[in-house]
């Protein structure tokens, strides 16, 4: 069984307290609806935070729980990650799961589980766009400029919903990205809260396509 751990630092600074007492929905709380999904999955999911309070609400909300030191702008999600394998002695698959995306549904992160085989994947945004970017001076990608968008390849920009690797691949490459793959969920779903106006578009959305069994 994959093991789940959810990153919660207690800052945030472009919107305070966002990873444990922002709401999505009146009473649904960021924490809360990413371990109600953890929980869905697998019954090993652990919140990591430096804050007791964010600790505490996890636990109201059945998740393990641990303190560590690496939730501070010197540390990556890695060194937390890490941390929390190593004192756990996590030694199978490891599925972290952002709890500022909250509309990927449970079977999009179940499908993609099912497909690791070791290679360490991530959640990525499906999108054609990509391909007609342009710089100041001239298209990125010259040969698809005039081709119709629905003829475009499919291109995968990563939007931190998820990643499932091993304790040995991170400790090897220190790295959620290095040799891994993109798991393709939809451009609408792949919303990654990191502002004001990214908040007030994912309650829009959550209300919109919410079902409480996904």
């Amino acid at each position: 069984m994959v093991d789940i751990i959810i990153l919660a630092r207690s800052g945030s600074k472009r919107i305070p307290k966002k990873n444990y007492l922002v709401e999505l929905t009146p009473g649904q709380s960021l924490l809360s609806l990413c371990i109600k999904k953890g929980l869905r999955i697998s019954n090993k999911v652990t919140v990591s935070s430096d804050s007791e309070l964010v600790l505490k609400l996890a636990k109201d909300e059945g998740a393990k729980t641990i303190l560590s030191p690496y939730h501070n702008d010197d540390s990556t999600s890695v060194d937390a990650v890490l941390f929390w394998a190593q004192e756990r002695g996590t030694t199978g698959p490891i599925l972290l799961l952002q709890l500022t995306s909250p509309l990927v549904e449970v079977e999009e992160i179940e499908r993609a589980i099912d497909e690791f085989d070791g290679q360490p994947i991530f959640a990525a945004s499906e999108m054609k766009r990509g391909f007609q970017i342009w710089n100041l001076n001239h298209a990125l990608f010259p040969e698809f400029q005039g081709v119709r968008s629905q003829d475009l390849p499919t291109a995968f920009l990563p939007c931190g919903a998820f990643y499932i690797t091993t304790e040995r691949v991170l400790e090897e490459r220190k790295s959620f990205m290095d040799g891994a793959r993109p798991f393709g969920i939809a451009e609408e779903r792949a919303i990654d809260i990191d502002t004001p106006e990214d908040l007030e578009f994912a309650r829009w959305k959550f209300l919109q396509t919410w079902n409480p069994e996904h």
